[in-house]
C-alpha cells in the first residue's frame, strides 16, 4: 500500500519483472518509493505520442471535438497505476531492455518452434486476451523470416472451452513433436519443423460446437489482417491499434518515434482553430509516426542470465561444455535444455 505499507510486496507485472527491467532512478521517485527507501520497478509502457481514436475519426464514427477531447483528456498512468494528466513515458535505456530480453517478442529464432493457436471467438471487443494478438503474432513472424509455415491456428466456435476440451490440439502438437524429434537428417532445426508439420495441422475453422470438433469438420481459413471479410470470427482492434489506424507495425514498438503534428494528415476532417491549438498543446512534440522503428529496438539475445543485473548477459557456452556433443544434446535434450536450445538455435 503506497501509505500504510509502501515497501511491501507490489503486484503490477513490472515488479514480477524487476530482475529484467531494474528499478527506477531516485530522481524519478514518488512519495511512497521515498517512503520505502528504494525504486520500484521501472515501466513498460509508453504513450507520448499515441492518438487514440485516429482510426475512428478518419472513418467518421467519431467527431474532431471528440477525438481532441479525448486525446487531451486520456493521460496516463503513475507507478502505482492510478491516472495521471499527462502521457506515460519510459526511458529509451528501459525500451532497449525490453527488447534486448525478449519482453517486447520480435520473433527472431521462433522458426524452430511448431506453433498451435487455438482461439476461442470473441463476441466482446474489450477482451484482454484479444483475437488481434493471433493475427499481430502472424504479421510478426512473417516478418522475421518471411513465412508462417510452423505456425497454425484454430478457431473454435462459440461454446468451446478451452481448458477442457484441447485433446485435439495435444494429439497433433505430441504427432509434429515426435516427427521432429525423429528426424536425423541434416536439415535445419526450422525445415525440420515444416518438414515434420502432420499434414492435418492446417489453419481453419470449426463452425458449429454441435458438429464433432475433428478434422472431418475444419473449415480452411487464411488470416488476412487486411481482408475485407474477415468472418467468421472477426478480430477487434485494441485502442493503441485504433491509434495507428490497424497498422500492426505498432505492436511492436513500445516507444514511438514522433512526426510534427500536421493539420494536411487528417484530410478530409478539419479542426477549428482551437480544437489544432489544443492538439498542439497536447502533442507538443509530435504525434507517433508508427512507419519508424521502436526508439530502443533492438534484436533480442536469447538465453540472458540477470544475476549481475538488468539488461541481462548471455549464458556462457563454456560454463556448460564446448561442443553440442559435450552437453549431450540428442534427442528431446534439444527442446527442454535452455543450453542446448541455445546452441541449436546458434
Amino acid at each position: 500500500h503506497p501509505t500504510d505499507n509502501p515497501s511491501g510486496v507490489r503486484v503490477a507485472i513490472q515488479d514480477a519483472h524487476v530482475n529484467y527491467l531494474g528499478t527506477r532512478d531516485e530522481s524519478l521517485w514518488s512519495e511512497a518509493e521515498m517512503a520505502a527507501g528504494f525504486g520500484f520497478a521501472n515501466y513498460y509502457f509508453d504513450n507520448v505520442g499515441v492518438q487514440y481514436g485516429l482510426k475512428a475519426l478518419m472513418d467518421g464514427a467519431i467527431t474532431a471535438e471528440q477525438f481532441v477531447d479525448l486525446n487531451e483528456k486520456i493521460g496516463g498512468v503513475d507507478i502505482d497505476y492510478n491516472h495521471q494528466p499527462m502521457r506515460t513515458q519510459i526511458d529509451p535505456e528501459v525500451a532497449q531492455i525490453l527488447y534486448r530480453t525478449g519482453f517486447i517478442n520480435d520473433w527472431q529464432r521462433m522458426g524452430n518452434i511448431p506453433i498451435i493457436t487455438e482461439r476461442p471467438p470473441e463476441p466482446d471487443p474489450i477482451a484482454s486476451h484479444t483475437m488481434y494478438h493471433t493475427y499481430a503474432a502472424r504479421y510478426r513472424l512473417n516478418k522475421a523470416q518471411g513465412d508462417t509455415d510452423n505456425y497454425i491456428t484454430w478457431l473454435r466456435p462459440v461454446g468451446w472451452v478451452y481448458y477442457t476440451w484441447d485433446d485435439l490440439g495435444f494429439t497433433t502438437m505430441d504427432k509434429w513433436l515426435e516427427g521432429i524429434a525423429a528426424d536425423q537428417s541434416d536439415l535445419s532445426m526450422a525445415d525440420k519443423v515444416v518438414v515434420n508439420k502432420p499434414p492435418e495441422a492446417v489453419n481453419g475453422y470449426w463452425p458449429d460446437i454441435t458438429q464433432p470438433m475433428d478434422f472431418s469438420t475444419l473449415n480452411d481459413f487464411q488470416f488476412d489482417w487486411g481482408a475485407e471479410n474477415l468472418d467468421p470470427y472477426p478480430p477487434y482492434m485494441t485502442p493503441r491499434l485504433v491509434a495507428a489506424q490497424g497498422n500492426l507495425e505498432a505492436v511492436g514498438i513500445v516507444k514511438a518515434q514522433l512526426k510534427p503534428l500536421e493539420r494536411s494528415d487528417y484530410a478530409p476532417v478539419v479542426f477549428t482553430d482551437d480544437q489544432w491549438a489544443r492538439l498542439q498543446a497536447t502533442f507538443p512534440d509530435g504525434v507517433c509516426d508508427w512507419t519508424q522503428p521502436s526508439i530502443g529496438a533492438t534484436p533480442s539475445i536469447p538465453w540472458l542470465t540477470f544475476k549481475n543485473g538488468p539488461g541481462g548477459e548471455p549464458i556462457g557456452i563454456n560454463q556448460y561444455g564446448n561442443t553440442y556433443q559435450a552437453r549431450n544434446c540428442s534427442g528431446e535434450m534439444r527442446f527442454v535444455d535452455p543450453v542446448c536450445m541455445n546452441l541449436t538455435l546458434r
